[in-house]
């Protein structure tokens, strides 16, 4: 799903230098970040790396021990209880009451919005869960119990809502559907932040990534740049039309994929420079040219294992870009 088209917004959220430690240990340090409103922002990173602790102290659960935040114009450590009105947040392990009813469970918080029925049946449509409103909580899958706490979190329609590892747990299919909502809430305005350790969720979902690891952001991109920064096992897969024999003397050097030979290098640079070279010498006629780059995967992989080379002198800076459906 081709959903990576730019535009420039405001931002809504704005952390500068915040630090949190818990008993002299640093769990989150001196972390700097914009998020645009309507963005979809993913923070990734191994278990343990930081990202419910940030999630945490954006939702006010966790006051930060040094640095400041604004969120919507409302200040993290003093307008707290304004801001959880706008901010719906689905914890990594959501509380329910299995001897409620999916109704009955809904209605416990929506009273604390004055939401109405009307507003419960809304949700519970929009993410397929209707027909399961009178089912106690407790008999439902863990992926229906899944989107129900989504509504859950959007009863009170907040203009921000955070997600902490959304499809932990479900099988491929239930997390593939899951996700599928989840960018239709980007595409109705919501700014959705996702914390998750899945790349392909992250590439799937996000105007931009955030990989942190032991507290610390290694860089913030366009999952594209991410991939970009990665020089290394470049591949450029090309089709050429050409006498046969030749083409199947190229096929003895270089793999195939479908069509399409399978050039890899140091750089695209130098692949480019290859498929030239074999253009000129064997008189071939180029059909197809495409740039491989690296999976999300492969990016994090190198930028946790390099860290040091990363962190601090060659962060990625924010883009005034982010990325909504075409």
């Amino acid at each position: 799903m081709n959903h990576k088209k730019y535009s420039s917004r405001n931002p809504i959220i704005k952390l500068v230098n915040i630090s949190k430690r818990f008993n002299g240990f640093v769990a989150v340090k001196n972390i700097n970040f914009e998020i645009r409103e309507g963005e979809v922002f993913g923070l990734v990173g191994p278990n343990g790396a930081g990202k419910s602790t940030i999630v945490k102290m954006l939702c006010t659960i966790l006051e930060p021990s040094e640095g400041s935040g604004i969120v919507d114009n409302l200040d993290l450590s003093v307008d707290g209880e304004r801001l959880r009105k706008i901010v719906g947040y689905l914890p990594e392990e959501p509380r329910v009451y299995d001897y409620m009813t999916v109704m009955e469970y809904l209605r416990l918080f929506s009273s604390m919005y004055g939401v109405s029925d009307d507003k419960i049946f809304e949700l519970l449509k929009k993410f397929d869960v209707y027909e399961h409103k009178d089912r106690l909580m407790g008999d439902l899958s863990k992926g229906l119990k899944q989107r129900v706490s989504i509504c859950r979190a959007l009863l009170h329609d907040p203009k921000i809502l955070i997600l902490d590892e959304p499809t932990m747990g479900l099988d491929p299919a239930t997390a593939r559907e899951l996700r599928e909502k989840i960018f239709e809430l980007k595409k109705s305005g919501k700014t959705v932040i996702i914390c998750t350790h899945y790349m392909d969720e992250a590439d799937f979902l996000c105007d931009r990534v955030c990989i942190i690891n032991n507290g610390e952001i290694i860089a913030i991109d366009s999952p594209e740049n991410l991939k970009m920064m990665i020089k290394k096992d470049s591949e450029t897969e090309v089709v050429f039309e050409g006498d046969e024999k030749v083409l199947q003397q190229l096929e003895k050097r270089f793999k195939k994929r479908g069509r399409a030979f399978i050039i890899s290098g140091d750089s695209q640079e130098s692949n480019l420079k290859t498929i030239e070279e074999l253009k000129k010498a064997y008189s071939l006629k180029i059909i197809e040219l495409k740039t491989v780059l690296p999976s999300l995967e492969t990016v994090f992989v190198e930028l946790i294992k390099n860290q040091n080379s990363y962190v601090g002198n060659n962060i990625i800076k924010p883009t005034e870009k982010s990325r909504t459906d075409t």
